[in-house]
């Protein structure tokens, strides 16, 4: 079951936010992600094996490669130019989206390509909600700018999962919505409310029509799972 953008699949580009089971197309370049914000171009003779053994968290293609990043509860973000030509694939866990992973992307289509944030569209995919994302206040005190996204006491509900599967609370109280800081945080850079789409798929509590879920991190962790599985999210030119 591959999840899908409205509006990139309305531009005919071929993306997909997949299941752990579930691999890209047979060629794709990934990097080294490692929670931090530096970003990576895919030349047009780039070798794998060197994209592979680049510590990035965001990879951008101009020449119609596939890109991919994986995640286990951190967003996946996909972006594209309007002309179809430049694209980017980026991992914002909560240290990403801290530390602004997501403003250097939209600040690179500019310094790099000349690409202006209102001629992006990005999608951030399915990532830990904030009725499962609940956070201690060390944590919290890194996001306090974003205060409406936010919420304490009363654990937040998710319109596409069933109470029953969100994550048992800790105590803490506070839980953040991180892709609604994200979404701030790219309207900050400029990019346009019209082409920047949210789906609301939690990794932690979501179940498909055939029970299917996303690989969650912190679901693994609470249910002592040996194994702690990502999924592919990725992004390739236009279908011609």
């Amino acid at each position: 079951m591959i999840i899908s953008s409205k509006i990139l699949t309305a531009k005919n580009i071929n993306h997909g936010f997949l299941f752990p089971e579930e691999n890209p197309p047979a060629s794709f370049f990934k990097t080294w992600q490692v929670h931090g914000n530096d970003l990576f171009v895919v030349e047009k003779n780039t070798e794998t094996k060197i994209v592979e053994d680049t510590k990035a968290d965001g990879i951008f293609s101009t020449t119609g490669e596939t890109i991919a990043v994986q995640t286990a509860d951190c967003i996946p973000a996909l972006f594209i130019s309007s002309d179809g030509k430049t694209t980017a694939a980026i991992h914002a866990g909560w240290r990403g989206v801290e530390n602004g992973i997501l403003q250097l992307a939209v600040e690179k289509f500019k310094t790099e390509w000349n690409i202006a944030a209102s001629a992006l569209t990005v999608v951030l995919g399915p990532s830990i909600g904030s009725c499962c994302f609940e956070v201690d206040a060390t944590t919290e005190s890194l996001f306090t700018r974003w205060q409406s996204a936010i919420q304490y006491d009363n654990q937040p509900t998710n319109t596409l999962s069933r109470p029953e599967n969100r994550a048992r609370p800790s105590g803490n109280k506070i839980w953040i919505d991180l892709k609604k800081i994200a979404r701030a945080q790219l309207l900050e850079s400029g990019v346009l409310s019209h082409q920047l789409e949210i789906l609301k798929h939690c990794t932690y509590c979501f179940r498909g029509p055939k029970d299917e879920k996303f690989a969650s991190y912190r679901r693994a962790t609470h249910e002592k799972m040996g194994e702690k599985k990502r999924q592919w999210s990725f992004i390739a030119k236009a279908n011609s």
